[in-house]
């Protein structure tokens, strides 16, 4: 069956294509004023998930990018990173940032995505390190 509106196809905007892929979860994380919230794409196939956070000041950031071990290596996880930065910039951000362990594959992997390690930023208490993308370019 086709659905059509005013006998045309709707347009695939990239809200409909991400609610095709993923369950989406939008839980608020509480603060003062409320500008803090979090987005969970979770893959229909459950092959993966990714949060995308967004704070006060308007900065965004990806985390806890997981895909499961059988599913690995089938470009998944770069879909998951791909509709994360897509939807930071559907909210407006110039950039987006995360944390990663510098040990291992994980800083290649991000680095061959665009994403370069934040000159004099400290490392976190667990000692990842933060990397940022440039979402303007």
């Amino acid at each position: 069956m086709k659905i059509l509106i005013n006998g045309k196809a709707p347009a695939l905007t990239m809200k409909n294509i991400l609610k095709e892929r993923y369950f989406i979860f939008e839980p608020h994380w509480k603060w003062v004023n409320d500008e803090n919230w979090i987005i969970i794409l979770v893959r229909k196939d459950g092959a993966g998930l990714v949060h995308v956070n967004r704070y006060k000041d308007g900065s965004m950031s990806i985390s806890d990018l997981f895909v499961q071990p059988g599913s690995r290596r089938k470009g998944i996880g770069h879909q998951l990173l791909t509709d994360a930065e897509e939807i930071a910039r559907l909210h407006n951000a110039a950039d987006v940032f995360l944390w990663v362990n510098p040990s291992g594959w994980h800083r290649a992997w991000y680095h061959r995505r665009g994403y370069r390690i934040i000159p004099h930023a400290e490392p976190t208490p667990a000692g990842d390190i933060y990397m940022h993308k440039d979402l303007t370019e």
